[in-house]
């Protein structure tokens, strides 16, 4: 059983009430559980610890047009080229800060989203150290995640890095505006399994993405990243319902 599972809307409530519990998963080391479903009014609630950095052309707002999910929408402007992004406040490491049990700890995401299904470019994933909103696509940059980019193929790409060499995977699913689950399970420094999941409960796997080169040593925290960007004369979005992180 996890040891802390929450949403990030009850503990802002609770540290409103004057008990900050606005979780350090970087601290942690097993058995943690944090989930996000965007059902509040803001993204960054005043007087509480801004959970994200925002930037770009576009404003991330929270969706509060009544859609049961909540969510979060990232749209652009309708210039070319312009974008929007979202990084985490907190980083999220794999390991444990103790050597003793690094060999068996393991960090898992998963993330529910979907988006404009024409002329656009975006990520969803987690990038090493990098605490500032994404300006591109990350390339060589060590990371983990899914990204499009229509201006060079129709296909959803599972993606990862090692800081010097990208690895994709063209999953064979075209972009179509349909809801999709990507799972990551990263399970030590040079390893990882990324997975596409589609269908009505999101677990039809779609296609798989296995790491064998990221380059880390102990204790190496990645940030959480959403990026969208339009390649036309209009504006183009994502929409995230939910993404929940722990560890193992």
């Amino acid at each position: 059983m996890p040891l802390f599972s929450t949403s990030l809307e009850n503990q802002q409530q609770a540290a409103s009430a004057g008990v900050k519990t606005y979780p350090a998963l970087s601290e942690s080391s097993k058995n943690f559980r944090i989930v996000e479903k965007f059902n509040r009014a803001t993204l960054n609630p005043s007087g509480f610890p801004a959970f994200y950095t925002t930037g770009g052309n576009g404003t991330p707002v929270v969706n509060t047009s009544g859609n049961a999910y909540g969510g979060l929408l990232l749209n652009t402007s309708g210039v070319i080229g312009d974008d929007t992004a979202v990084v985490s406040a907190q980083a999220y490491p794999r390991s444990a800060l103790w050597a003793g049990i690094d060999s068996t700890s393991q960090l898992e995401a998963d993330f529910i989203w979907d988006s404009t299904s024409t002329n656009i470019e975006f990520f969803i994933g987690l990038v090493y150290n990098t605490a500032g909103i994404l300006t591109a696509l990350p390339t060589t940059a060590r990371h983990l995640g899914i990204y499009v980019d229509q201006s060079a193929g129709a296909n959803y790409m599972l993606t990862s890095a090692n800081g010097t060499t990208q690895a994709t995977t063209d999953t064979g699913v075209a972009v179509a505006g349909a809801t999709l689950r990507i799972n990551i399970v990263w399970s030590g420094n040079d390893s990882a399994v990324i997975r596409l999941f589609s269908g009505t409960n999101l677990d039809t796997l779609r296609s798989t993405h296995t790491v064998t080169s990221l380059g880390f040593t102990v204790v190496n925290p990645m940030f959480i990243h959403f990026f969208v960007q339009t390649e036309a004369t209009a504006a183009k979005g994502i929409s995230l319902y939910s993404w929940q992180m722990q560890t193992q």
